[in-house]
């Protein structure tokens, strides 16, 4: 771990991804490392190793200082160096997340005339760095880390570190705009409850410490191959609402996040004999005991449909809609004023995420639900 047992995330450019591997994978560092995101970095080599070769040293021998003049390191950086063998020749599992961007922005006349001298196709890259090396094309990484990503712009080299596509890209993985639970590793602290008796339309809703008192599971956690991150299952096991509880970081001063959304992804498991579904209703408690609650509905999906929601964190959420505005304990109780609702988000104890699907005000549910990506995002 990192000063305080606090782990960092590591973002490098270009030969800085290598020196950065080169410290997680091959001198211990990796325990202080959360995630890894490299920019254009040459992780199986770059071409400056072609300007190298002995047939091209034949015919410009001054290439050779040239590149040693500019990149001393230039040895390291050939496709087979010694470094780049050890580096990449006995890759091991890494408790580290990596996240590879690369471009194919632009293209250098001279060396595209090195490879046509060698009989080399030209590959596609960012004037430095072919797109293969910086994806990481050969070294199977997806299979030996937690998480893994890369994406391709239409970038030079030298344009990555400014660019605006680039820094999204950035903030949406370290989590710099939002709080995300992916479920890539386990369950993150989200834990089941089943809230006894509370219904749709009730001007009563859980408290904090009503939920404190209720027996609390913990889900299946579950990897997923087509999906970035995983999923949790829940199922509901005693009569009530059953709900997804969000872990401590969810909650607090959420004021930061006012008019952001929340965004959630669920697999559902419909009774078909049932029409129409309500949900899934997102409840917040504050500290004071008070709670407000938000319902969408929705036509009855078919049965292992995935659903995405996304809710806006202002007191009307979607205008002119009753079932997307934010109300006192239920929907039958009156509505959050846009002053109630700041003031609530920044003194949020307890969010919670239904689980199951009722028809109408039926207290009749389908019992199981899976859980993906949830994301808090601010504006």
């Amino acid at each position: 771990m990192g000063a305080g047992g606090v782990q960092i995330d590591v973002v490098a450019h270009s030969q800085g991804g290598l020196i950065s591997r080169s410290a997680m994978e091959i001198h211990g560092a990796a325990n202080h490392v959360k995630r890894f995101v490299s920019l254009g970095t040459p992780h199986e080599g770059v071409f400056w190793g072609v300007l190298l070769s002995s047939d091209i040293q034949e015919i410009f021998p001054e290439a050779g200082d040239v590149v040693y003049g500019v990149l001393p390191e230039s040895d390291d950086l050939q496709e087979h160096s010694d470094f780049l063998s050890q580096l990449n020749g006995n890759l091991g599992y890494l408790d580290v997340d990596y996240y590879f961007i690369a471009g194919t922005g632009a293209s250098v006349p001279a060396t595209d005339l090195v490879y046509r001298l060698n009989n080399l196709p030209i590959p596609v890259s960012d004037s430095f760095v072919e797109l293969s090396s910086a994806e990481g094309r050969n070294l199977a990484m997806e299979w030996k880390r937690p998480v893994f990503h890369k994406t391709v712009y239409h970038l030079s080299h030298c344009e990555m570190p400014s660019s605006l596509w680039v820094f999204q890209s950035i903030e949406d993985w370290l989590n710099l705009r939002a709080v995300v639970s992916d479920f890539s590793r386990d369950d993150e602290g989200w834990r089941m409850v089943n809230t006894f008796g509370y219904e749709r339309g009730s001007t009563t809703s859980p408290s904090v410490d009503t939920i404190e008192r209720i027996p609390q599971w913990i889900p299946v956690h579950r990897p997923e191959i087509n999906y970035i991150g995983g999923k949790l299952r829940g199922e509901d096991w005693a009569d009530g609402m059953f709900c997804w509880k969000a872990p401590e970081h969810f909650t607090g001063d959420l004021s930061a996040y006012y008019q952001g959304t929340l965004e959630f992804r669920l697999e559902i498991f419909p009774d078909p004999q049932y029409d129409s579904y309500c949900g899934p209703a997102v409840i917040l408690c504050n500290s004071l005991g008070d709670a407000i609650v938000c319902d969408q509905l929705h036509p009855s999906p078919q049965p292992n449909t995935y659903l995405t929601f996304e809710i806006s964190l202002e007191s009307r959420p979607h205008a002119g809609d009753v079932n997307s505005q934010w109300h006192h304990g239920g929907l039958s109780g009156p509505e959050v004023s846009e002053e109630e609702f700041r003031d609530f988000l920044a003194d949020v104890e307890l969010l919670l995420i239904r689980g199951d699907y009722w028809r109408s005000s039926v207290a009749y549910s389908t019992d199981g639900s899976e859980l993906y990506s949830v994301k808090l995002k601010r504006r």
